[in-house]
């Protein structure tokens, strides 16, 4: 059994963790999501700056608050077709119409939200393409967003690739109370340096009841899909 903490840095609700840098720190103790699909099911928001507890099962890791599941990590499957991307000067203009300008449940979110800066929050914010098809927004991560070869870090790519799917699945449901409940994602290219700028998208999928379904990708801006995403989400 080990021990991680998230930063308060990192949260998405004030109190708690961002679901999808959550998930990709859990996911790390798996293994490399360079390799295979990882799927990382969330039991309860994850608390911020208390030491959660990781411990092997049979098929992957469980993360625990104490004696709080906070999360269930395993090899998952990703098998979703994802729309062509807009160019930049497209996600530009989508990102011109994203919802959070006018309301924000949480503002100080790291990924999306408007009152983070670009040295301190990823602000990522996806708006709908003019056909409604999806959500695109540029992304430019900072430097301390970087690993040691000048790679953006793997949790730093689920956390972008969380917020838009979001938006993206309930691009017809302005402020829609929803939660993460599960995100399976897969790395796609080694070669993500932090210091280019990327192409966010995200688009709906099915739902089934209060389940709702959505993909979201990061791409080159020459339209190579770098990274790919599945998320279930929970409507309240």
């Amino acid at each position: 059994m080990t021990s991680l903490t998230i930063n308060k840095k990192f949260n998405g609700p004030p109190t708690t963790g961002n679901g999808g840098y959550c998930c990709g720190t859990f996911a790390a103790t798996l293994g490399n999501s360079h390799d295979t699909p990882i799927e990382v099911t969330l039991k309860s928001p994850p608390p911020l700056d208390q030491p959660l507890q990781s411990k092997p099962t049979d098929v992957g890791i469980e993360i625990w608050d104490n004696e709080t599941p906070v999360a269930i990590v395993k090899p998952g499957q990703l098998d979703i077709e994802y729309p062509k991307p807009p160019t930049l000067e497209q996600s530009i203009e989508a990102s011109k119409h994203y919802s959070g300008y006018d309301h924000h449940v949480f503002p100080t979110c790291f990924v999306c939200g408007t009152a983070r800066s670009p040295s301190d929050g990823l602000c990522i914010y996806p708006g709908p393409t003019p056909d409604r098809s999806q959500v695109a927004g540029p992304w430019q991560p900072y430097p301390e967003l970087a690993d040691e070869n000048g790679m953006v870090r793997p949790e730093f790519i689920w956390a972008a690739l969380d917020c838009p799917s979001y938006f993206g699945t309930f691009i017809n449901h302005d402020n829609a109370k929803a939660l993460l409940g599960r995100m399976t994602l897969q790395i796609l290219s080694s070669n993500i340096p932090a210091d280019q700028p990327y192409i966010v998208t995200a688009w709906p999928g099915e739902h089934d009841g209060r389940k709702r379904y959505g993909g979201s990708a990061l791409f080159s801006l020459d339209g190579e899909c770098l990274a790919l995403s599945h998320g279930t989400w929970i409507l309240l």
